[in-house]
């Protein structure tokens, strides 16, 4: 099975996919898997697609077919915990095709309201109420600097409460290292007036907006969307590992019990669409 896999997921040499089409097929195979942060630039889309380029991620989320978020629950924070210090770069943040951005958030089912956050943290939230915004006009319309600004938004990553438009928006947030760098996440080199303590770089990835102001999943409650969720979910891990048993719910992020899932596998295998 593992052979299989890696031939599946294109990670063998003469399986792996090329161009910003192989870049779409790749993401499609892990639409809502969350992994850290740096991992996706630095090791799993390189390994899948042939002549990787950063560019290629950010064409498709600033296209609209791609986007990045953390879905899941952040741990809550110990009592003497820094809010605005975060390890954005471990963060756990899943890439997926934005036409199932409501789906994942549904499965997710974190309540965001519930997670702390900074002082900075929440006057960047009430102006990201308004709409999206550039970091500048956050830092504006705030009156705080944009130093203040990218700490507020690498905490804001964290607790899973913002995104930006573009992948690059979460890239200039990771710390400098010489040994990543190669593969575009990050900078090297020494901090500068430019670069915050939390590596926070570059232009901001585009505009920046809260995901629960999201317009794709707000509108609608959960409960009613929870069947056709987990009826594309079911379908998205067969398009991941090809075959699918309950042992390899073990790493996905979603609480989805086998007997849901089951349930829609069953019914495709009386279509005569899957065999059982």
């Amino acid at each position: 099975f593992m052979r299989f896999l890696f031939e599946w997921q294109h990670l063998t040499p003469s399986s792996r996919v090329s161009g910003v089409d192989g870049l779409r097929t790749a993401i499609a195979q892990l639409d809502g898997f969350e992994l850290a942060a740096d991992a996706w630039d630095t090791h799993v889309l390189p390994a899948r697609v042939s002549g990787y380029d950063t560019a290629m991620l950010d064409l498709l989320c600033y296209s609209g077919e791609a986007a990045w978020a953390r879905l899941t629950q952040p741990p809550a924070p110990s009592s003497s915990a820094l809010l605005p210090t975060r390890p954005v770069r471990a963060t756990p943040v899943a890439l997926f095709l934005r036409d199932h951005a409501r789906q994942w958030r549904v499965l997710a089912s974190v309540d965001r309201s519930a997670v702390a956050v900074s002082d900075l943290g929440a006057a960047v939230l009430r102006v990201l109420d308004r709409g999206a915004q550039f970091v500048q006009g956050i830092a504006d319309a705030s009156a705080m600097t944009v130093y203040d600004v990218r700490e507020a938004l690498s905490e804001l990553v964290w607790a899973g409460l913002v995104a930006s438009d573009g992948f690059a928006g979460l890239r200039s947030m990771c710390p400098p290292s010489p040994a990543r760098s190669s593969a575009g996440f990050g900078a090297t080199g020494p901090p500068s007036p430019g670069r915050s303590s939390t590596g926070f770089s570059g232009t901001g990835g585009g505009r920046w907006s809260r995901l629960e102001r999201d317009p794709l999943t707000a509108g609608t409650p959960p409960g009613p969307d929870r069947e056709s969720s987990i009826e594309t979910y079911a379908q998205v891990l067969l398009q991941r590992y090809g075959i699918i048993c309950r042992r390899l719910l073990a790493r996905e992020p979603y609480a989805v019990p086998w007997r849901e899932l089951l349930r829609v596998y069953r019914r495709l295998e009386a279509r005569g669409d899957i065999r059982g």
